[in-house]
């Protein structure tokens, strides 16, 4: 890292204000442990034939990151789940357990030298635990959470910089791809932004373009099929907080908002659903667990 802190102290002789982009990636040890807290708010109203419903959803959860391997090819964490908290007044069938039965939980997650996932596993295992083989709740488990959504979730915690010098207000692109069970796949164009040193630590703000297209594929015994979707984002933004000098993130706050119409087919049946939907999410990074018993 001798090589980076080098780097940064001769660009900002010749251009203040300016940071090494790869100042902007993580800094793992093997043996190391840190706590990602996660804060996600769904307000949703769903309207078919006329009549409204609104769905509401609040979930926290805190893991505990322990590098168990960090070699010049790559890295193996140990997520644990430490703690997890939902509220809703959606009918949660055969998941009504599952704060209790999410802690204790471990996945291992590998990532290459540039911090992109590689694998998630301990998947199986995950939704074996949470379903218990009812049929109900693997289907609602199976529409939001699977390797794919857990890898996505993991990624946007090692997003990283331009991986280039960049002076305040330089921007980078980045197309980014979140599976969400039968209700589709959705993909976002997002714009990033260097806004400088404040407080300490680097900050990149970013927007983004989001829609929501059908699955690609849908497993048989799932409770319904999304055949069309014409749902797209009104709003995505966010800010992220990173410490360079640590070599980790602080914090990232993100707000999404999406609108539109989609057909699903349930029980022989085509259904037309109009949705409007505003997502929150907040996640923290800390050195020590910030559970307070």
């Amino acid at each position: 890292m001798t090589g980076l802190i080098a780097a940064l102290a001769v660009s900002l002789a010749l251009s203040p204000g300016q940071v090494d982009g790869d100042l902007l990636k993580w800094k793992l040890k093997e043996g190391e442990t840190f706590y990602v807290r996660s804060t996600n708010a769904t307000d949703q109203t769903i309207s078919v034939g006329g009549q409204n419903q609104e769905q509401k959803t609040e979930h926290t959860s805190v893991d505990a990151y322990k590098v168990t391997k960090a070699t010049a090819d790559g890295y193996t964490l140990e997520i644990t789940t430490l703690q997890s908290t939902t509220e809703t007044n959606i009918a949660l069938g055969g998941l009504g357990s599952f704060d209790k039965d999410m802690v204790g939980e471990k996945l291992t997650v590998t990532l290459d030298k540039d911090f992109k996932v590689k694998t998630v596993k301990g998947v199986d295992a995950l939704l074996k635990k949470l379903t218990d083989g009812t049929p109900a709740a693997k289907a609602l488990t199976d529409s939001v959470i699977s390797e794919g959504t857990l890898k996505k979730a993991v990624q946007d915690l090692f997003r990283s910089g331009p991986g280039k010098p960049a002076k305040v207000g330089d921007e980078w692109k980045a197309d980014e791809t979140t599976p969400l069970g039968t209700s589709g796949e959705l993909t976002a164009k997002m714009d990033f932004k260097y806004a400088g040193t404040k407080d300490g630590v680097e900050e990149v703000t970013f927007t983004g373009k989001a829609k929501l297209s059908p699955p690609k594929e849908t497993p048989a015994d799932a409770m319904f099929k999304t055949v069309k979707s014409d749902i797209k984002s009104d709003k995505y933004t966010g800010t992220s907080r990173f410490d360079s000098k640590v070599g980790r993130l602080k914090q990232t706050e993100e707000l999404l908002t999406l609108k539109g119409t989609m057909t699903i087919a349930a029980g022989g049946m085509e259904v037309e659903v109009d949705v409007a939907s505003k997502a929150t999410s907040k996640v923290e990074v800390f050195d020590k667990s910030p559970i307070i018993d």
